[in-house]
Parts: C-alpha cells; structure tokens; sequence
C-alpha cells in the first residue's frame, strides 16, 4: 500500500481476468484508490511502474505530491530501469534513465580502470522526497571485478534529482567508499537512520548532512552475551524519533577447546527487540516472525499472533490512551 499527502491509500494487488469468452485466466497486477481511509476502493490504473520498470513484486512507490508519484525497484535488478516517474497519479509512465547511468558512473569514479561490477542480490535502494520536493535516491551495493568475480568493497551512493523545465534531472551525486546503509529511514523531522555496515563492523548509523557522512549512533544489540555473538545478522528495522524497531539473527559458535570433537553452535532466530531511548536499551517481543506492519506515526506493531487462530491485533512500543485499548503484553525485558 502507498499513501500521498493529500490522504489518499493506494493498493497494489492481483486480479484476475480473463481473455475474451472462453478465454483463459490470467493473473493481472493492478492499483486501486481509497479516499475513505480504505472503507471503499475504486479502479485506479494498471500496475505501478507499466511495463517500463516491470513487475509489481520488488517495487516501491513514493508520491512526492497528490499527482508526482515514484516507482523504483527496491533491489538491483540488471534486466531493466531502475525507476520511473509519473506526473499524472501513476497512469503513465517515463523511466528515469539517468538512474542507471548515475549508478554505474560511480564504478569508474572508485577505479577508472577496472571492470568492475555490483553484485545483484547486495544491491538496495531507497528513495525519499525533501521539503523543497526534490528527491533523494540512496543506492547501496558490494562491487566486484569482473575479471575473478572477487567481491572488491563497498559503497552507497546518493542520487539527488530535481525538477528542471525540460523534466526531472540528475542535479547532485554523492558516494562513500566502504560504507553500505540498508534499512534507511527518515523520521519526522526529517532525519535519516539506517543500519551501516563498514567492514566486519555493523552499528545503528545517523546521516550528518553538514559532514556528509554517516556517524554511529548506537552498537546493535545482541541475542547472547556480546562476546559470545560470533555472527549478527539485521533482517529488518525500522526509526522513528522516538521508537526504534529491529528483527535480528544471532550465532554462538563454541570454541572448540569447549567442545572438541566437533563445531558447534547455537543459533537464535527471527527475534524483535524495540528500543525507546535511542538505543541505550532494548525490550525483547515475543512475536516470533509473526509482524506484519509498523505503524510510524503512533509507534504500533501490528501482529498476527498464532496465525490464522487468531485475529490482527497491535502492539503500542509508546503509551497510548487506555481508552484506545492495548493489545496482550509480549514483552520480555533483556
């Protein structure tokens, strides 16, 4: 679902149809319309994006106004654009083909004569519209050189676009060797928090636009005592001002004077933890995978508990009005 400024939802899903009579049944994607906080929909358009960005799956729409909107695959995809843009609601489209180039130029800059590349599946992107409405595309991959397919670094990029009387255009492009974000979020004042990996490190990171550069914030909490955590891994977060929001993987392997006969180790999976004072602690959930949705305004979770036994219900990481009621604590403190 996507939502514009004006309060207006969008609905991406599947409908079938069915080619002439006697025809066979196809699955079609397609966008429908709520002005009613999605008490009734209406036809919209056909899928986001039109067959210039390609399938529904794996696209992210953004609208930086009530009619501007933005469709960009979330991760690398060499098939095709990586983004296109409508001026009217998404009924058509216009790829962005300065994306790709802008994308590809920063191989050159890291090493004007290698023949390097990016990894497709280590590619991710996420794009954000400004106060002044211009848009940000942050871009973050592992390269490699084409010669021995051996991975070579790390860099994110940011991609700044503007409006310019002939259309939207490059204005600003931005790299930072070594550094790869994933899970960026701007809060409500407008700031970006992401999880930053750099080398073997990994922390919680915040953008400083007047360094430009991404600064550690807080370390990533851990499932086991942290001298115990031999491999982390950050499945999903989410940041707000005000609640942060992870899922993590976390390892223990047993040193083998311990255990010497054979490696093991101890494995701690799909765990959430949410942290209400930037990071200094962290509350263990005891959802298991079962989240849905983050609600970022009014800092809920929204969960599935004992699918599909039970209904959706929320879980409030902030206080909320008793009279608005409270879903069953599935809290553990850490």
């Amino acid at each position: 679902m996507t939502t514009t400024p004006d309060g207006a939802i969008y609905a991406r899903t599947g409908i079938a149809v069915q080619s002439g009579e006697g025809g066979h049944e196809r699955l079609s994607d397609a966008v429908f319309r709520s002005d009613d906080r999605g008490n009734t929909w209406s036809y919209h358009s056909a899928d986001w994006g039109g067959p210039s960005i390609g399938v529904v799956w794996g696209v992210d729409v953004v609208f930086s106004d009530s009619t501007n909107v933005w469709a960009y695959h979330n991760e690398f995809d060499s098939s095709g654009p990586a983004m296109s843009h409508s001026m009217d609601q998404g009924r058509t489209w216009r790829v962005v083909e300065e994306i790709n180039a802008a994308e590809a130029a920063v191989l050159k800059q890291i090493a004007p004569e290698a023949n390097l590349a990016f990894f497709n599946r280590e590619m991710l992107r996420t794009l954000f519209v400004n106060e002044d409405k211009s848009v940000d595309l942050w871009v973050s991959g592992e390269y490699y050189e084409k010669d021995n397919r051996i991975p070579h670094g790390l860099v994110t990029q940011r991609i700044s676009l503007r409006e310019t009387t002939n259309g939207w255009a490059v204005s600003t492009q931005h790299h930072y060797p070594g550094v790869y974000v994933k899970f960026i979020e701007k809060d409500e004042k407008g700031v970006l928090r992401g999880i930053v990996s750099m080398g073997s490190d990994q922390w919680i990171g915040t953008f400083n636009p007047i360094s430009d550069r991404w600064e550690k914030t807080a370390d990533l909490p851990t499932l086991f005592w942290k001298p115990m955590s031999s491999y982390l891994r950050v499945n999903k977060a989410y940041f707000t001002e005000n609640v942060w929001v992870i899922q993590l993987e976390d390892t223990h392997r047993v040193s083998r004077w311990i255990f010497p006969w054979s490696e093991a180790e101890i494995s701690s999976k799909y765990r959430w933890l949410y942290s209400t004072d930037q990071g200094a602690s962290w509350t263990k959930l005891n959802i298991g995978s079962s989240l849905i949705g983050f609600d970022r305004d009014l800092g809920r979770l929204y969960v599935v508990e004992n699918w599909p036994d039970k209904m959706l219900g929320f879980l409030p990481l902030v206080p909320v009005d008793e009279a608005n009621g409270n879903f069953p604590d599935l809290s553990i403190s850490m």
